[in-house]
């Protein structure tokens, strides 16, 4: 009898239902929303959903759209049936089987497809038939997020498949056309960007470019290795014939041309020389090497390498450099340098500051005195001239007791005092000449004091020999008044004889 009362009760309650057309399920008593045919209300208890596996749910018969189960393996969670498939409920488009193929977001598995098919013009993706809608995904600077989110945390929502944010923050990237900028900030490519470089490439990374009709081949680029230059490879299956010839040019100009595996041009697209600089009269080449240093430093130098043994005796044969003159920072000379063996190169001459030239002399120490000064001999087949044209002369005076002061001077044979200075190449022959400091007591015109610290002197011998020529004449005059006096005795001895004879 009591099973009878409640199923009496049952149907009593179940014609209700009938009749109100709403349900309300409630602890406190009170009747369902307008608004809702179930309206279940609790604070200590849920609405507990049909569970079964995900094998159960699929042998579910012909699903109605809209149907909703809660999974129990397989990505546990609420399901409902869409119409076409069963969907899980709160969970956004899993890209976790997209990859980025040429600029184009697509199935790992799928490997054909219809692009125009497929197509999603907000987001701007070919997508399967069989991945979700992004129907709430838009395409905002060239990031992918969902078109009602604002804020969210980057780090959370990366997908490495396709390198995007998918719940994510605007790019820094800017779309122009078909491309794309960057106005703000640095870029680094492989590695982070640098603080002081707009574009930093990572060690050993390269930039290039493709031209001619071999597809995505790279046929030059420019790179630089860690410890190693500056490369301009124009290399191409091996033949550089067809792609020997490159301009850098700016404003239409070419400014530097590199034709073949050896020519540099600049100013000119045509080198005929390993090196060659264009100018015009207005306009002439210039190279320039800038330094910056104090006394004795060098600014510039160009050296010269021999190669030809190998790399164990690549070492620096000449060189030529622009220094700096030992006491003065605002000055500039030319040194030059050689070797004789296989060790670093000695400086062998220099053109001083004031356009002296100094052969042999160490002029890191000394100044030079002279406008040519060699440390060392000269020898040559036509004599040296002295510029003596009258034109150039005036106080013109002959010289007088010329026999006299020749007879004052003392010529003397020596030998070099190597002890002195070590630095000066004196060799060990023995030599005929004069003392300086005495022939300067007799003929001060014919000795010059350099302005050194020992106060060298020097004597320019072929000024000693007018005096030799006016002392010859001098001696001359005197030899023949003596023969006069003498024929004149002589005649007189001959007439005193002839006198006596008779």
């Amino acid at each position: 009898m009591k099973n009878i009362k409640i199923l009496f009760a049952l149907l009593l309650g179940i014609s209700s239902l009938s009749l109100n057309a709403q349900v309300a399920v409630s602890t406190d008593g009170s009747s369902a929303d307008a608004s809702a045919m179930l309206d279940v209300k609790s604070t200590t208890k849920g609405v507990l959903i049909t569970r079964m596996s995900q094998t159960q749910r699929n042998a579910i018969s012909s699903p109605a759209t809209g149907l909703m189960i809660y999974q129990t393996d397989n990505t546990p969670g609420f399901y409902y049936y869409n119409g076409s498939g069963w969907t899980q409920l709160g969970a956004g488009a899993d890209l976790s089987a997209y990859a980025l193929q040429n600029n184009v977001l697509e199935l790992d598995n799928v490997s054909s497809y219809t692009p125009t098919a497929n197509y999603h013009p907000a987001t701007k993706l070919y997508v399967d038939n069989s991945v979700p809608s992004l129907t709430n995904y838009a395409l905002k600077t060239e990031v992918l997020t969902k078109s009602n989110t604002t804020t969210f945390t980057p780090t959370s929502s990366y997908h490495p498949a396709t390198k995007t944010y998918v719940d994510g923050k605007a790019s820094q990237w800017t779309t122009y056309g078909e491309g794309i900028y960057y106005s703000t900030g640095n870029v680094g490519i492989g590695t982070i960007a640098a603080a002081d470089a707009e574009l930093l490439i990572k060690r050993g990374g390269k930039i290039g470019w493709n031209y001619g009709t071999s597809g995505n081949t790279c046929h030059t680029w420019i790179s630089k290795e860690f410890t190693g230059p500056m490369i301009f490879d124009n290399s191409y299956g091996g033949q550089t014939s067809d792609y020997d010839h490159y301009d850098f040019r700016i404003g239409g100009g070419s400014v530097l041309t590199i034709q073949g595996d050896k020519y540099v041009g600049i100013g000119t697209d045509s080198p005929s020389a390993e090196l060659e600089i264009a100018g015009n009269n207005t306009d002439p080449p210039t190279i320039e090497l800038q330094g910056n240093g104090s006394q004795r430093s060098v600014l510039g130098e160009i050296n010269f390498r021999n190669e030809y043994w190998g790399v164990n005796n690549d070492k620096l044969r000449a060189s030529i450099k622009g220094v700096v003159h030992k006491s003065s920072g605002y000055t500039g000379e030319l040194a030059f340098f050689t070797s004789s063996s296989n060790v670093e190169p000695t400086e062998r001459m220099r053109i001083d500051r004031y356009g002296k030239v100094g052969i042999g002399v160490d002029l890191y120490n000394t100044d030079l005195s002279h406008q040519l000064q060699v440390n060392g001999t000269v020898a040559g087949i036509g004599a040296y001239y002295n510029w003596s044209d009258k034109r150039f002369k005036k106080d013109i005076m002959p010289l007088d007791g010329a026999l006299k002061t020749v007879l004052s001077l003392q010529g003397v044979t020596f030998n070099w005092n190597k002890a002195v200075d070590k630095e000066i190449n004196f060799d060990d022959r023995n030599h005929i000449g004069f003392l300086a400091q005495d022939l300067e007591e007799v003929l001060p015109q014919v000795v010059f004091t350099a302005d050194d610290e020992m106060k060298t002197k020097s004597v320019a011998y072929g000024d000693v020999v007018p005096v030799l020529v006016e002392a010859i004449k001098e001696q001359q005059d005197i030899i023949e008044k003596q023969q006069k006096q003498i024929d004149m005795l002589q005649q007189n001895l001959e007439d005193l004889i002839n006198s006596l004879s008779k």
